[in-house]
């Protein structure tokens, strides 16, 4: 066998293994998108009114608790009392999920949160900064927050929140 011969040979070879591998691929994400997605819990103690974290009730590092929790930052500084907090959050809640959604459907939902609060220029610039930052700091974070709870506990608040991952709309 000619050098040429081997050399076509182990190309050939190559790319049928490269094509294997696609395959591979493309069957482990049919799979994946066959099976159902579960909602996932979780249970965490924001700190308000002077500094803002947050830490998942097991001790462990739940990223996505985490990743909201630096997402709504902004939102949660400006807090002075517990319903402040409650509305920091559902306002990020509102905004993250917003910002998994088509940049079409984005603005219409938008259009319509900001019609049911009167339209206020001020929560406009305040959903189009937070619709910026995640995309720019979590934009690789798809997750749908399907529900939350802000529970009271003395100077604490107890936030829970329900997400489950969704593939990339946009």
């Amino acid at each position: 066998m000619s050098r040429n011969q081997r050399i076509r040979k182990e190309r050939k070879l190559a790319l049928i293994e490269q094509e294997r591998s696609v395959r591979k691929k493309r069957i482990s994400a049919l799979k994946r998108a066959a099976e159902p997605v579960k909602s996932q819990e979780r249970f965490g103690t924001i700190y308000p009114f002077s500094e803002t974290s947050g830490t998942a009730q097991d001790g462990k590092r739940n990223k996505v608790f985490n990743k909201f929790i630096r997402y709504a930052e902004p939102l949660l500084k400006l807090a002075t009392d517990g319903a402040s907090v409650e509305s920091a959050v559902k306002l990020a809640v509102v905004c993250w999920n917003f910002a998994v959604l088509p940049p079409e459907q984005q603005e219409a939902e938008k259009q319509q949160f900001l019609a049911r609060y009167g339209g206020l220029k001020e929560l406009d610039a305040t959903i189009e900064n937070m619709l910026l930052r995640k995309m720019l700091q979590f934009g690789d974070d798809y997750y749908l927050i399907e529900k939350y709870q802000v529970t009271p506990r003395g100077t604490l608040m107890d936030l829970t929140i329900t997400y489950k991952r969704i593939e990339k709309m946009a």
